[in-house]
């Protein structure tokens, strides 16, 4: 895949960030990667960030990507809606699945056949 591994890397660096506040000290934070196809026919590099936190409420969930929502008591909001337009940025998605009490799993999804943008080149 070809991305902007600074932007990328801020991504799973919010992710493992809100991993980290969500487990308690004996929680567990996973991280994958696989393939997948979206609708049978796009295929994507996913990579899964997992916790065994305390979860995201069903009614969170919506607002979660909205710049200031947060849920805590530090923070800015930001984090999330940040990553999830980076990832939108390099045509990719983002999934959330969370159960309150079991925990949450990321899916950053990234577009395996992306055509290569030379960004460089276009701002001359």
């Amino acid at each position: 895949i070809v991305v902007d591994k600074e932007q990328i890397k801020q991504v799973l660096l919010n992710l493992f960030l809100n991993a980290m506040d969500a487990i308690s000290e004996n929680g567990t934070i996973a991280f994958e990667t696989r393939v997948t196809n979206r609708n049978n026919s796009k295929r994507y590099v996913q990579m899964e960030v997992r916790d065994t936190g305390e979860g995201i409420p069903e009614e969170h969930l919506e607002q979660i990507f909205t710049p200031f929502f947060t849920t805590k008591d530090e923070g800015s909001g930001l984090g999330l809606s940040i990553s999830d337009r980076i990832v939108q940025e390099h045509l990719g998605y983002v999934e959330v699945e969370s159960k309150v009490g079991h925990g949450t799993s990321f899916y950053v999804n990234l577009p395996l056949e992306q055509p290569f943008v030379n960004r460089a080149k276009d701002a001359e």
